[in-house]
This record gives structure tokens, sequence and C-alpha cells, in this order.
């Protein structure tokens, strides 16, 4: 999931026995030969997420955030030139802990100019997050995780949508000029979510998928209701994380029932969303060395077979796109360094996938470089908006 998470749901990540089993690329081999980019190569167009709390809690935060949105303004909003930023998601504005407020308004006052609308715009869109997961609520076992037990508590859920909702109008009552875009904050790991409940896990599952996919659409259908009503008519985004292989998933007998639960799934989400739900899948290979809240395993390859895999499944989306982590994970710093970042990045986008909002902002901003030369642009090999 994001930084802050170590832990993830514990039986839905670990799956069944591990396999090695070479990927198929859709995208063919190509697409992950290279896994270093050239001397000064920079990626042609993406976007980058900030977690704002994070900032919040770090002396200099804001100044140090405002100096990065700055470089960003001058030196990355040509669209015909390699570096291009041309998104923002703010996570969270309030704290996961609190009633939706106060807003984290240290922060956001230094953000607020550079959003869209703002005197020194400097994205095309901004995706705006409410809170993060709730904390594990007192009492709580200890294997007690968001993306489990916390989603399918009722009272927590409604606690959340209800300071989201807070949270959100005091957003645009406080910053009413800015062109807000929603984030849907509550994460999830995708393809066991997507399981059936008869898989033979390794251990009995505290809570089977079916019951967690009707939790999570309870509160997503809820959330962008109380959204629109804020601000209607607008996109919303969900960046749910990718913990495993296809091939894993092939290996665990769900290559067709996953699929089509994810077909029911979005298209319900979309659905209320006005056809407006962009996915930006988080690729988890900052943190490829956790068994448990990571992606043990998984290489780029495997993200380009599944991302090529679902832009053929017809999923009923505004946009598909990878959340490529570039930050240097603590517990993985030897796969996570900047050039590995950067040749990630290459791979993705010489396999034709589109790079979304990526987490986080500073870590897109130790391997960027000013805009240069113009190169041709990208041909995406879908069909997806951007």
């Amino acid at each position: 999931m994001t930084r802050r998470s170590a832990s993830g749901m514990r039986w839905l990540a670990a799956g069944g026995a591990v396999a090695v089993v070479a990927a198929t690329l859709l995208a063919g081999p190509a697409a992950t030969a290279a896994t270093t980019a050239p001397v000064g190569w920079q990626p042609q167009r993406m976007s980058v997420m900030v977690q704002v709390s994070s900032v919040a809690s770090q002396t200099g935060g804001s100044a140090r955030l405002a100096a990065v949105l700055e470089d960003i303004r001058l030196h990355h909003r040509d669209p015909s030139r390699p570096g291009f930023i041309q998104n923002l998601v703010l996570q969270d504005i309030a704290p996961a802990s609190g009633n939706g407020s106060p807003l984290f308004t240290g922060v956001l006052d230094a953000v607020a100019p550079y959003l869209p609308g703002g005197p020194r715009a400097a994205f095309d869109h901004v995706f705006v997050g409410t809170l993060l997961e709730p904390p594990a609520p007192a009492g709580a076992p200890s294997y007690w995780s968001p993306y489990v037990e916390g989603i399918a508590s009722p009272a927590l859920r409604s606690a959340h949508l209800a300071a989201s909702t807070r949270a959100a109008a005091a957003f645009v009552a406080r910053y009413p000029s800015v062109r807000v875009d929603w984030y849907l904050s509550w994460e999830a790991f995708l393809a066991p979510l997507m399981y059936a409940d008869s898989f033979a896990y390794p251990a009995p599952p505290r809570i089977v998928p079916s019951v967690l996919r009707a939790d999570y659409l309870d509160y997503q259908k809820r959330l962008v209701a109380a959204l629109s009503g804020i601000r209607p008519g607008r996109a919303f985004l969900w960046s749910p994380a990718l913990d495993r292989s296809w091939a894993q998933v092939s290996v665990d007998g769900q290559g067709t029932v996953v699929p089509a639960n994810l077909r029911s799934y979005l298209s319900a989400v979309q659905s209320a969303t006005g056809g407006r739900l962009w996915l930006d899948l988080q690729d988890g290979l900052s943190r490829p060395c956790l068994e448990v809240g990571g992606a043990a395993g998984n290489t780029i390859a495997d993200r380009v077979d599944w991302y090529h895999r679902l832009a053929t499944m017809g999923l009923p989306l505004a946009a598909l796109q990878v959340n490529a982590e570039t930050f240097v994970s603590p517990y993985c710093p030897g796969v996570s360094q900047p050039a590995q970042v950067l040749g990630r990045l290459y791979a993705y986008e010489q396999g034709s996938i589109p790079i979304g909002p990526s987490f986080d902002i500073f870590g897109w901003s130790a391997i960027a470089t000013p805009q240069t030369a113009p190169r041709a642009a990208v041909q995406w090999r879908t069909g997806l908006s951007r």
C-alpha cells in the first residue's frame, strides 16, 4: 500500500504456495528487457502523489513541497517534451484518526496556488483524497488490518464516510477556485479481493473475499455519492495495490474468476461515478522484498503482464494507469534506489504502459531533470483515456 503501510491483508496477501512460473508478456520481450534507463532519459509523461499527513509531520515539509511544485510549474509542464508532469493526487487532507477536521492547512495553503484553478496552476487535474484508512481501534487483535477487519466494520465505514464528507466540504469551502476531482482513499489489495471464496487458502480466511467486496462496494458507492454532492460531475481515481503476479493468480486457479469479479465490481463503481472512474494500479515494486504489505518476488515483467491483461479485459474504466512507486523503501532499500526506479519507469514506457499518479512526489523529484529537447510522444497501446 502506501509507504506508511508495512502490513496488510495477511491472509489475502499470502496467496497460495509460491510457484516459480514464467509470466507471459503480452507486450513482448522488448517491454521488460531493459531495466536501466539511458543516460538523461525521463518519462514522456507521468503524474505524482502527495501524502499530506506525512508532509505535515515533517519540519519544513510545506516549504520543501512548495519548492518541488514550483519546479514542476517551471520545468515540467510541456507535454511535447520528456519529463511532463500531468496530474496530482492529494491522498489525505485531514487526520485519519479525527472527525474530518482540522484540515492540514499548513500544507494545503502552500499547495493550493499550484492546483487547477490556482494562480500558479501546475497540473491538469488534482484528485483530492480525504482521510487515510482508520487506525486500529482500542483493543483490536494484533492481526487487525484496515483492509480486512477495518473495511468489514459498518461502524468504522460510516465514521470514515462522515469524516471524509466533512473534510471534503471544508476543503472546497477553503479553496473554492480549485477544480477538484476526487481520490478514493481507502486502498485494497486488488487480486486477492477478487478471489473466489472457495479458494484453498493456507489458513482459513478471517473474512471471505465476497464479503469484503460487498463492504468495499458499500463504502465506495456511499463515498462517491457524498463527494458528488459537494462537487458533482467530477472524475474519481482509485489506486489499489498489486501484491502478486498474474502467474500466481493462474497457479491459484483464479485466472477466470478474477476477471469476472473485476468486471462486476468495477462496473458497479463506474456506474456510481457516472462513467468517470480512473484505476491507478500500485505496482508495489519499491517493496518487492516484503512478504506482507509488499510484492515479494514480483518483477517489472509481472506488472507489464498485469497491465496488458487488464487492458484487454474490457473493464469499464475512464482510464487505466500504473502507480509506479518512486520512493526508497526502508524495508527494501537495495531495490528502490533512484536509478532502479528510473529503469522501471523506462521499462513501463517501452511497454506502452501509461504512468499515472505515482507515490510519491519526493521520490519523483529525486530522479527528475528539467525538460530538455522534444522527442516523439509515446503511442500507448490502449484506447483508454489518459
